[in-house]
């Protein structure tokens, strides 16, 4: 089974569509309502029927309750859409995607320059380091992180330390 790849750019573009119609389908619908109730309208009313009732206004504490619950809705549609559109997955790559961080040299030859630099980063920010430090303890500070690297990474974070050495 494979999976419909489609782009957000596309998805968003069939959800204003689609919210178009239904926006074209409901105003139809309201004219042609109108336009049925005009043409009741005109037939002569029938005789049991007693004076037309004028329409109730609206109190204040309706007014608040309905204004209430359009803000909630409105706000609940906008989280919804929100929540959505941070769970939507981004196809451009993710977990065991492939990364291309440059030649191995190139990497040994970084660490090997910038040893000296994280140390003083380091005594930058309060840390004690001593002044000629033994670069084994520094490596020995870093083993537990190290080691707890798995598969394809521990194998190049060993490459690294044996070439640093």
């Amino acid at each position: 089974m494979s999976a419909l790849a489609i782009s957000s750019g596309t998805v968003a573009a069939i959800v204003v569509v689609a919210l178009l119609d239904l926006f074209a389908i409901l105003f139809g619908l309201s004219f042609l309502r109108a336009r049925q109730a005009q043409r009741a309208g005109a037939a002569p009313a029938p005789a049991l029927e007693g004076p037309a009732r004028a329409p109730r206004p609206i109190s204040r504490r309706d007014f608040f309750r309905r204004s209430w619950l359009a803000s909630l809705t409105v706000f609940g549609a906008q989280f919804g859409a929100a929540s959505v559109a941070f769970l939507w997955p981004n196809l451009r790559g993710g977990f065991g995607a492939e990364i291309v961080a440059g030649k191995l040299s190139d990497i040994k030859a970084f660490i090997r320059d910038n040893e000296a630099r994280q140390l003083n980063e380091l005594k930058a920010l309060g840390m004690q380091v001593e002044e000629n430090p033994d670069l084994s303890a520094f490596r020995k500070a870093t083993e537990p992180v190290i080691a707890s690297a798995s598969g394809e990474v521990k194998k190049l974070v060993e490459q690294i330390q044996q070439a640093v050495k």
